[in-house]
């Protein structure tokens, strides 16, 4: 389950932010594999925001404003993939 949920936002990944360079210049999101290992970045939280996440905020706007979209992007992601796991745990335990 947890892997189709991360296909599916990698799929999306890449059709919103997939000409993206991020703060290293990388392109994080340039196709399916590299947004799928994103994903699986921010799903277990290995320092995401900072390289991933803020340089989002400002693309595709050329002043100071901040792109709501990519907070709705990362934080359902992250809500979703955390309640998954959670469920996993919680089924491995009992």
């Amino acid at each position: 389950v947890l892997l189709m949920l991360t296909a599916m936002y990698a799929i999306i990944g890449v059709d919103l932010y997939g000409d993206a360079p991020c703060k290293d210049g990388a392109l994080y999101f340039y196709n399916f594999a590299s947004s799928m290992f994103t994903m699986f970045q921010v799903a277990t939280g290995d320092a995401w925001a900072d390289s991933v996440a803020r340089p989002l905020f400002r693309y595709k706007r050329g002043d100071d404003s901040v792109d709501l979209s990519v907070a709705v992007f990362f934080v359902s992601y992250t809500v979703l993939a955390g309640m998954i796991i959670m469920n996993v745990i919680v089924a491995v335990l009992l």
